[in-house]
């Protein structure tokens, strides 16, 4: 894996665009009701099982409220059995907690996307530092854990790694946000619910072009993205 730096980006026209579509696409009756998705969990940094389950259930609740339904699969690294040892199928998003900590500072995670198909590959996440933010912050593993998944699967779903300026992905989270617990920080503002809809929906069904194609943005296979959480900065 390549670290080749951080990107931060805004939104622009590009997001507008795919969400001027989506409301063409609702207005004449299109439902993307009940899309599921499928999410492949390999943790290697031996995070508590009640503290896994945690965040699984927050960034399950996350995607719900945006009307995407994520199923888990809890797989083991050694040894996978039943569908674990299967080949995962495209639509499937893989996450790995991993325990040591980002090769950039204070990061979160990642997400490495494929420039040619502007498709998400994998999300990691990097334990040793979010334990480090929780415990400065009085958060509960699970929670940010679990809100840091939300983050980057989305990242894979869309296929890019562009920013909003509010909201689950906004491009740095900060300790005293986590203090201040402020709930619109946490879920995923209105319209960039509606963007990954519809990009879950092409991604679960193996059709139609990613969001990022129809946006004009992407990543570039040799960087990822990072969520940055600047330590012990309670000042802003």
């Amino acid at each position: 894996m390549t670290f080749a730096g951080v990107r931060t980006w805004k939104v622009g026209q590009g997001v507008g665009v795919v969400c001027a579509a989506i409301g063409i696409l609702l207005a004449a009756g299109s439902a993307y009701a009940d899309v599921d998705l499928t999410v492949r969990l390999y943790d290697t940094a031996a995070v508590p099982a009640g503290d896994l389950a945690a965040a699984q259930a927050v960034s399950t609740a996350i995607f719900a409220a945006a009307g995407v339904t994520l199923t888990w699969l809890n797989c083991a690294t050694a040894a996978p059995q039943g569908a674990c040892a299967e080949i995962p199928e495209p639509s499937t998003v893989i996450v790995r907690v991993v325990p040591q900590e980002s090769p950039i500072e204070n990061a979160l995670g990642d997400s490495m996307i494929d420039a040619a198909s502007h498709k998400g590959t994998l999300a990691t996440l990097f334990a040793a530092n979010i334990r480090a933010m929780a415990a400065r912050t009085g958060t509960r593993l699970g929670l940010l854990l679990g809100r840091a998944m939300a983050h980057e699967i989305d990242h894979v779903l869309l296929g890019s790694t562009t920013h909003s300026a509010a909201g689950l992905m906004r491009a740095h989270w900060y300790d005293d946000e986590l203090v201040n617990e402020k709930a619109s920080d946490w879920v995923l503002a209105a319209d960039d619910a509606k963007v990954m809809l519809l990009a879950a929906d092409a991604r679960s069904h193996g059709t139609t072009p990613t969001v990022s194609d129809v946006a004009g943005s992407g990543g570039d296979a040799s960087e990822s993205f990072v969520t940055l959480a600047p330590p012990n900065d309670l000042t802003r």
